[in-house]
């Protein structure tokens, strides 16, 4: 994994003030979207595919379903 990936997911959770888990599998990503908002908490998962082109899009969908 790249030092840059990292980075841009760190400062993903950042701007969506979440956080992020992600369980690795042979054949893709589950993440696991989670934010606390004082008494409230959101949380969401999304399977990111290998072979989908649109895996960036589908974590930041996630991540706006939980702000």
């Amino acid at each position: 994994m790249k030092t840059e990936s990292l980075k841009e997911l760190i400062d993903l959770c950042r701007a969506g003030q979440c956080s992020v888990s992600m369980e690795a599998c042979q054949t893709g990503i589950v993440a696991n979207i989670t934010a606390n908002r004082g008494h409230v908490s959101l949380q969401t998962s999304v399977y990111l595919d290998a072979n989908d082109k649109e895996i960036a899009e589908k974590l930041q969908t996630a991540i706006h379903r939980v702000q």
